[in-house]
């Protein structure tokens, strides 16, 4: 019996004990869009017994857990491993080993395969001149499609991040000979890793700056929007997400300017190109000047005392949750996760009595959900209401709540109760001071 994808993603989050749902850390990766991921803890579940402690993000390639693709078992592995330093070649070997023996018995104990994981044998071998690169192989059984011995190969790059006091080890991994072609594909996943902080506590070397470098090309800030320079060839890239809502996105000289397909995910986002295109400048227009996310945004009061959260400034959490910029969205959408939320970072220049506005939308048949806001020690509940779609927004008036001291705050909302399929979509949130 086969374990499809999305059953695999699911027995990893259980193992793990905990997906992670929130984290100081944003692991980056300019992986195609039919690549699946997950991020869980370090240790995970399944291999308690390992020393190191932190978070993994990992990405599947779409063949994965069919045994007759070429890309069968291929995927890029990455540990977040804060308050340490980077792992030598002997850490590399036991902890490796820990993880795979570990695996291997929680698929083999769920599908009935008696695996003997002492015969599991790894190789780490340092490439000579090149400081934080290791060749790996490991020696195992394959649990989740055919049950049979299999070689991994594995190109691990470690790094050290000071400013973090963190490290990292990233792996690409495959059964494949590292001179197959499908390593072409994971090379450029495994090099295309970056991390930023998520909680600005600190300043981490390397977060994205324009104009960023990419292996396929170059993106550039421009007034009111990006200009993405690709000039290798490439069906979908990746651009990191924005703090703006967004206009057009098309083919710069394209005097109709015919519109490309695009999709946000959660921390980047998705433009594909059309078939054929081999050279290209794409133009994304935005709502002001393009702003790039390393820190939240801090919303200021305005000068009528009334403070406006605008989806596009909201920080959010969790596996499905995401701002949507497109001109008909311009939302924190994808809320079908009940554990995700999201969060406002703010600075109140008088402390009072505040009315909590929310424009929010709601499919027909989805309301009901049952969600909280919190901010400055207090809470406001409310019923998601069914506005008829998604996208109709309705501004509404959910109650009030004491700002007790002025300054910098942050502003949650969180799903209590999921009704339906989703919570709701967000366009905005405003905090009115109370008319004495």
């Amino acid at each position: 019996m086969k374990l499809n994808l999305p059953a695999f993603v699911m027995m990893l989050a259980l193992a793990a004990g905990t997906a992670l749902a929130q984290h100081s850390i944003t692991v980056q990766f300019d992986a195609p869009e039919d690549w699946r991921g997950e991020t869980i803890t370090i240790p995970p579940g399944f291999a308690r017994d390992m020393a190191l402690k932190g978070i993994e993000e990992i990405r599947f390639a779409p063949g994965m857990f069919k045994s007759e693709s070429e890309d069968f078992f291929s995927y890029v592995l990455v540990f977040w491993l804060p308050n340490r330093a980077p792992l030598d070649a002997k850490e590399i070997s036991v902890e490796l080993l820990k993880y795979y023996r570990g695996l291997a018995t929680a698929v083999g104990q769920g599908k009935n395969l008696k695996i003997d994981t002492k015969k599991f044998t790894i190789d780490v071998k340092a490439k000579p001149k090149q400081k934080g690169h290791f060749t790996v192989s490991i020696d195992w059984i394959e649990p989740f499609s055919t049950g049979k011995p299999q070689k991994l190969n594995m190109e691990v790059h470690t790094k050290r991040f000071e400013s973090a006091n963190a490290s990292t080890l990233a792996m690409a991994v495959s059964p494949q000979p590292t001179s197959h072609k499908v390593w072409k594909q994971l090379r450029t996943v495994l090099t295309s890793v970056r991390y930023i902080s998520a909680a600005a506590k600190f300043s981490i070397p390397g977060a994205p700056k324009f104009p960023m470098k990419r292996p396929w090309g170059e993106i550039r800030k421009v007034a009111n929007g990006l200009e993405i320079h690709v000039t290798s060839p490439k069906n979908v890239v990746l651009v990191p997400r924005l703090n703006n809502p967004i206009g057009l996105v098309y083919l710069k000289g394209d005097a109709k300017k015919k519109k490309l397909k695009f999709k946000p995910l959660l921390t980047e986002w998705s433009i594909t190109l059309p078939k054929g295109t081999a050279k290209a400048v794409i133009m994304m227009e935005t709502i002001g000047e393009p702003y790039l996310p390393v820190k939240p945004r801090i919303v200021p009061t305005g000068k009528d005392g009334v403070i406006t959260l605008g989806a596009h400034d909201a920080v959010t959490h969790g596996r499905l949750l995401r701002y949507e910029p497109q001109p008909h969205k311009n939302t924190v959408g994808y809320w079908a996760d009940e554990k995700d939320y999201c969060e406002w970072h703010l600075d109140v220049a008088k402390p009072g009595r505040y009315e909590v506005h929310i424009l929010q939308g709601c499919g027909k048949g989805q309301g009901g959900s049952e969600v909280a806001i919190f901010v400055g020690g207090e809470k406001v509940n409310f019923i998601v209401e069914d506005t008829g779609h998604f996208q109709n927004f309705k501004m509404r008036n959910i109650g009030e709540l004491t700002i007790a001291k002025a300054g910098n705050h942050t502003l949650r909302i969180r799903p209590m109760k999921k009704a339906k399929n989703a919570v709701m979509d967000v366009r905005q949130l405003k905090l009115v001071p109370v008319k004495k």
